[in-house]
C-alpha cells in the first residue's frame, strides 16, 4: 500500500511541532495588558514632566538661596562693622559720662565753697542780702547779672562765683554729650539687630522652601521609579501574552495537523487478523537482538546512532530501537511505517484497548493527555504482553503493556 500522502502529512506536522518546543501547559489565556501598559506609560511620562518641573523649581530656589546667602553674609559683615562702631560709640558714651561725673563733682565742690563763703558772711554781718540774691539766682547767667550788682563783694568772692558758673556749664555740656552718645548707641543697636533679623528670616524661609521642594522632588522620583517599574512589568507581561498567543496558535495548528493525520490513517484499509499474527511471528524472531538507538529498517537490524542522552552505543551496535522493530515487522506484511514513534501514532486506526489483538502497536507517553510526548512503542502479542526494544543496554524482549504511561493503541 502507498504511504506517500501519509508521509507528506507527517512531515508537515513535525515542522509545526518543531515551532512549539518547549511545550507549555495549556491554560486560559491571560488578558491582553496593552491598555494598562499604555496607561502606565502615560502616567510615567507625566511623572517625568512633573519631576523635571520640580527639579527646575529646586534649582531656582537653590539659586535664590545662594543669592540670599550672599546677602546674609553681607548683612553679617555690616553687622560686625556696626558692632565695632557700637563699641566705639559705647566707649565714647562711657567717656562722656566719666567727664559728666567729673564736671558734676567739680561743680559740687565749687558750690560747697560758695556755701562756706555765704555762711561766713552771714556770721560776720556782711552784705548777706545781696549775696543771697546771687545764691538764689535762676542759673549761671542770672548769677553773673546779679553778681555784677554785688559791689560790696570782694574780688576773691567774684572769682569764686565765676568758677562755680563755669563748672555748672561744663556739667551741663557733659550731660548733653552723654545723652547724645547713649541715643547713638541705641540707634546703632536697633539698626544692626533689624539687619540681622531680616537676613536670618530670609535664609530660614528659603531653606524651608528648598527643603520642601527637595522632598517633593524625592517623592516624585520615587513615584516615577514605581511607575517605570510598572511599565517594565506590563511590557514584559505584554510580550509574554504575545508569546502565549503565538504558542496557542501553533498548538492549535499542530492539533489540527495531528487530527488530519489521524483522520487520514483512519480512512486507510485496516490490517487483518492474519496479518497481525504474521507481524507477531516476525517480532518473536527478533527476541534477544540488542537495542540500538535509531537502529533497524525494513531489512532487519542495523547500526544505530548516538542517543538523546549522548550515549554512543548505537554507533557500534547492530540492532533495533522500538520504532525500528515495529517498522521491520509490519514491512513483512506490506505496511511501510516511518522510523519515528510519533509518526507511527497517526499511521493507522486508533482502537480501544479492550479490542487489542496480536500485531497491534501500543504506545507510551510521558503525558498521556499529550500525544506529542509519546516516546515508546511495542507490538502487542496477547495476555497483556508486548514485544519491544526498550532502551540502550537491553535487548528485544517481552514487557507488560498495561503500565503507567500507556496512551493508546494503533492498528495499521
Amino acid at each position: 500500500m502507498s504511504t506517500i500522502p501519509r508521509r507528506l502529512a507527517v512531515v508537515a506536522a513535525v515542522a509545526s511541532a518543531s515551532l512549539c518546543l518547549p511545550m507549555l501547559p495549556a491554560g486560559a489565556a491571560r488578558p491582553d495588558p496593552s491598555q494598562r501598559l499604555h496607561k502606565a506609560q502615560a502616567t510615567a511620562a507625566a511623572d517625568k514632566e512633573s519631576l523635571a518641573q520640580a527639579r527646575q523649581r529646586v534649582a531656582a530656589a537653590q539659586g535664590r538661596l545662594t543669592e540670599l546667602a550672599a546677602t546674609a553674609q553681607q548683612a553679617v559683615d555690616h553687622y560686625k562693622a556696626a558692632l565695632a562702631q557700637l563699641h566705639t560709640t559705647q566707649a565714647a558714651e562711657a567717656a562722656a559720662r566719666a567727664t559728666l561725673a567729673a564736671a558734676a563733682a567739680h561743680a559740687d565742690a565749687q558750690q560747697e565753697q560758695v556755701n562756706d563763703f555765704a555762711r561766713a558772711t552771714y556770721m560776720s554781718g556782711g552784705p548777706l542780702s545781696s549775696f543771697a540774691v546771687v545764691l538764689n539766682g535762676g542759673g549761671p547767667v542770672a548769677i553773673l547779672d546779679r553778681a555784677s550788682l554785688l559791689g560790696a563783694v570782694s574780688e576773691s568772692q567774684s572769682t569764686l562765683l565765676r568758677q562755680l558758673v563755669r563748672a555748672r556749664e561744663r556739667e551741663s555740656a557733659a550731660a548733653d554729650a552723654a545723652a547724645a552718645a547713649t541715643a547713638k548707641v541705641a540707634r546703632g543697636v536697633a539698626r544692626i539687630d533689624a539687619m540681622r533679623r531680616t537676613a536670618l528670616i530670609a535664609m530660614t524661609n528659603q531653606h524651608m522652601l528648598v527643603t520642601n521642594l527637595t522632598n517633593q522632588q524625592d517623592d516624585l522620583a520615587t513615584t516615577l521609579a514605581a511607575h517605570e517599574s510598572q511599565v517594565a512589568s506590563l511590557a514584559r507581561e505584554q510580550a509574554a501574552a504575545r508569546v502565549r498567543a503565538k504558542l496557542a496558535a501553533q498548538r492549535a495548528a499542530l492539533a489540527a495537523s495531528w487530527a488530519a493525520l489521524q483522520a487520514a490513517g483512519e480512512a486507510m484499509p485496516m490490517a487483518t487478523k492474519k496479518q497481525g499474527r504474521r507481524v507477531m511471528k516476525w517480532a518473536k524472531r527478533q527476541l534477544g537482538i540488542p537495542h540500538s538507538w535509531a537502529g533497524g529498517d525494513v531489512d532487519g537490524p542495523t547500526l544505530g546512532a548516538v542517543n538523546q542522552e549522548g550515549n554512543p552505543a548505537g554507533l557500534h551496535t547492530v540492532g533495533f530501537d522500538c520504532s525500528g522493530l515495529t517498522l521491520f515487522a509490519w514491512a513483512h506484511v506490506g505496511f511501510r511505517l516511518d522510523h519515528y514513534t510519533g509518526y507511527q501514532w497517526v499511521e493507522g486506526h486508533h482502537i480501544p484497548l479492550e479490542r487489542l489483538r496480536a500485531g497491534d502497536l501500543v504506545f507510551f507517553a510521558r503525558n498521556t493527555a499529550n500525544p506529542m510526548s509519546i516516546h515508546h512503542v511495542g507490538i502487542y502479542v496477547g495476555r497483556g504482553k508486548m514485544i519491544d526494544a526498550p532502551h540502550t543496554g537491553a535487548v528485544v524482549r517481552y514487557d507488560d503493556v498495561f503500565v503507567p504511561g500507556l496512551i493508546g493503541a494503533v492498528r495499521p
